[in-house]
């Protein structure tokens, strides 16, 4: 079983921990790791994926999240959350353990939120 790291920019070795990771930078390549692979056992979460995503002004990263805006066109940690959601109800399998390392004060809430609610189900 792996372990998955999902930041456009970090590695996994700032979580300092004894878990092997493999990391992946985007949506498409998180899909296509699970697709591939399957789930793994847990998922490190970041929400901002690329440079339009990441707050350009004070208080920005304590604000309500538009998805449809324009700058969420490359799709965020928070999109890949939900379709970890819904992969894991077609495939009738569990969703691995995970944990959100964002900066992205809102971003992190929003996936934090949809994770714990389908942890409910």
């Amino acid at each position: 079983m792996y372990n998955l790291f999902l930041d456009d920019e970090r590695d996994s070795r700032c979580l300092q921990d004894t878990k092997t990771w493999e990391t992946v930078r985007s949506y498409n390549e998180f899909v296509d790791k699970i697709t591939k692979d399957g789930p793994p056992g847990f998922i490190s979460f970041d929400h901002d994926l690329d440079d339009a995503h990441y707050p350009k002004e004070p208080g920005e990263a304590l604000r309500e999240i538009d998805y449809n805006h324009p700058k969420y066109k490359v799709k965020s940690g928070y999109h890949c959350a939900l379709w970890l959601i819904e992969y894991c109800k077609k495939m009738n399998v569990p969703l691995p353990k995970w944990q959100v390392h964002s900066m992205h004060m809102t971003g992190r809430y929003n996936i934090t939120k949809v994770m714990r609610e389908a942890s409910k189900i």
